[in-house]
């Protein structure tokens, strides 16, 4: 995100090391996204790919989202790190997005079914918890990122949400702080 990266250079902490701080973590994958890509030229399969990430950044973005990386057809996003702006108002900013990339996905679906290409389905996984954030590497290398529970706690419900057919599931924790709200 251009805004938070700004934020981070100007505030001297793009060196090695990491902060304990609660997130809201978003986690994105496709289903069956191992037969799709079996199934598929190389070449359409990462033009779709790249389609896809490119429709799920905006939502991230535009709603305070940090994108940590893109693991193979996965997106994990974090809201709330580097920069913290209140466990609620990340929590609701976290489901905003979630609720626009998949409605941006529909959209996508159409245009792909349009060209003759098969439409994806995905699922959406929100966790809210305490994580370590910072730059993780070595001095030749380093990538910002966030390790633990909440990760992986969103790992885990990806899991479960693929079984039970949901397309967006939250964490109790993401549930607590938005009951009030939505």
């Amino acid at each position: 995100n251009p805004v938070l990266a700004t934020e981070v250079l100007e505030s001297g902490s793009d060196t090695l090391g990491g902060v304990r701080q609660k997130v809201t973590v978003l986690f994105a994958d496709i289903r069956s996204f191992t037969s799709i890509s079996e199934s598929m030229d190389a070449v359409n399969l990462v033009s779709m790919l790249n389609d896809y990430f490119t429709y799920e950044l905006d939502p991230i973005f535009d709603n305070g989202g940090l994108l940590d990386k893109f693991i193979g057809d996965a997106t994990l996003a974090v809201f709330g790190a580097p920069i913290h702006r209140g466990n609620q108002a990340e929590a609701s900013a976290a489901i905003e997005a979630a609720l626009e990339i998949e409605t941006r996905l529909q959209n996508l679906n159409q245009t792909w079914e349009k060209q003759g290409e098969p439409s994806w389905q995905q699922v959406i996984v929100l966790s809210f918890g305490t994580v370590i954030s910072g730059n993780i590497g070595s001095s030749r290398r380093m990538d910002y990122t966030v390790i633990g529970d909440a990760v992986n706690t969103a790992s885990r419900l990806e899991a479960v949400a693929k079984q039970c057919q949901r397309s967006i599931v939250m964490s109790q924790g993401v549930a607590d702080l938005v009951r009030n709200h939505w």
